[in-house]
């Protein structure tokens, strides 16, 4: 079988990181990006060293288009072909902050690389593909199945939009071969998850956070391999299901500091730290 050709946006870091390695250990070809030069340059470099020109990465803002563009112009010019596209990149602007609180250029961050960002790479990939097809996912998260929460509208807002994005886009090109899906990661271990620097919870959520949330590591193990196979359009591919999720609070001792100790200590290391760390 011939590996697939894949772009991931914001992957020097968490769970776009996680993805990266996991299909590069399954053989594929991956294009990372964000919009950090230095990360995507050191990131590349340590991944190169085990899966030598497989790996390349380029710097693109997803809030701006020519940057997608470019995006999509380099894993053409890096592997002739596009297999799959992840729109992955996004950020929150706080966890604790009620709405009424937050700077409005956090607002428009958030929006512009959550939910404009997924619209211009879906746009991008959709111009590659229409002809030949390929498969093109979105990122989910708290606010697509309508769930609410404090300090989260405004994330919660862009990600509420990503489903109808998926159905939208979906029948718009149901003439075609491209499949258009969604991801639900369920809650992962990233700055997301952490909130900025210096961010401290109530000790009841990381409670939650150890009962619910999991590594990047683990998602993509489970994630990637499903991406690779499916073949249903306008499809929700989940991390998690009800029933997992039921079991967790029926044996909630199991799960116990898991992942924060607790005053909220971080228990595991994130994936791009353990990455540079092991190539010093």
């Amino acid at each position: 079988m011939n590996p697939n050709n894949v772009v991931i946006t914001g992957s020097t870091r968490g769970i776009g990181l996680a993805f990266a390695i996991k299909f590069l250990e399954l053989g594929d070809n991956v294009v990372i990006s964000s919009r950090n030069r230095n990360l995507v340059d050191r990131i590349t470099q340590v991944l190169q060293k085990k899966h030598s020109n497989r790996i390349v990465g380029t710097v693109a803002d997803v809030t701006k288009f020519e940057d997608v563009k470019h995006l999509g112009e380099f894993a053409l010019s890096k592997f002739g072909d596009l297999d799959i596209w992840i729109n992955n990149a996004g950020i929150s602007p706080s966890s604790l902050k009620v709405f009424h609180e937050l700077e409005p250029e956090k607002i428009h961050d958030t929006i512009t690389t959550n939910l404009l960002g997924t619209l211009y790479g879906s746009k991008v990939a959709l111009s590659i593909m229409k002809e030949k097809g390929g498969k093109i996912y979105n990122m989910e998260g708290l606010g697509a199945r309508g769930r609410v929460q404090k300090g989260m509208t405004v994330y919660g807002t862009t990600k509420a939009a990503i489903p109808y994005v998926r159905k939208a886009l979906s029948y718009e090109y149901k003439e075609t071969d491209v499949i258009i899906c969604s991801i639900q990661p369920g809650m992962v271990v990233t700055n997301i998850l952490t909130g900025e620097a210096g961010t401290t919870y109530d000790k009841r959520v990381y409670w939650v956070f150890n009962l619910l949330s999991d590594t990047a590591e683990n998602v993509a193990e489970k994630l990637v391999p499903m991406m690779k196979q499916n073949s249903k359009r306008n499809a929700r591919l989940n991390y998690s299901s009800s029933m997992k999720t039921l079991w967790k609070f029926l044996t909630p001792w199991r799960y116990t500091n898991r992942y924060f100790d607790e005053e909220g200590n971080l228990k595991v290391q994130k994936i791009e730290d353990k990455i540079l760390q092991n190539a010093k």
